[in-house]
């Protein structure tokens, strides 16, 4: 029964996090949002998708409204209950304090040139 408490209080505290103020989304992130993906790369890019919204600030129902919307550009579409599972999966690595980053972005030929990131060094 505690453990259950101790989740219950996490998830608010968690959501508690996510009011303040968004930061705004990479480039690469964008781009990635409004980019279809076909078979085979689905289920990572969604995890680096919702993770990045996480770190950006967006509250995880938030995250999964976007995460719906880029779903649907799929060829094909992740089932429902496995995007809901992969994003999960994006809110446990992001509350375990692992996140992706550059290089993985990178992998997928999504970096940006306008990225602040990119121009950075």
């Amino acid at each position: 029964a505690q453990h259950i408490a101790q989740q219950a209080e996490k998830k608010t505290q968690r959501k508690k996090n996510h009011t303040g103020t968004k930061r705004k989304v990479l480039p690469c992130i964008q781009y990635l949002l409004q980019t279809g993906i076909e078979k085979g790369s689905r289920n990572n890019t969604a995890v680096i998708l919702a993770n990045s919204l996480l770190q950006s600030n967006y509250s995880e129902e938030e995250v999964m409204d976007k995460m719906e919307d880029w779903n649907r550009q799929n060829i094909p579409p992740l089932p429902d209950k496995e995007l809901r599972y992969t994003v999960q999966s994006a809110i446990s690595m992001h509350e375990s304090g692992r996140y992706y980053g550059c290089p993985t972005i990178q992998e997928l030929g999504a970096c940006q040139k306008d990225c602040r990131l990119r121009n950075k060094g």
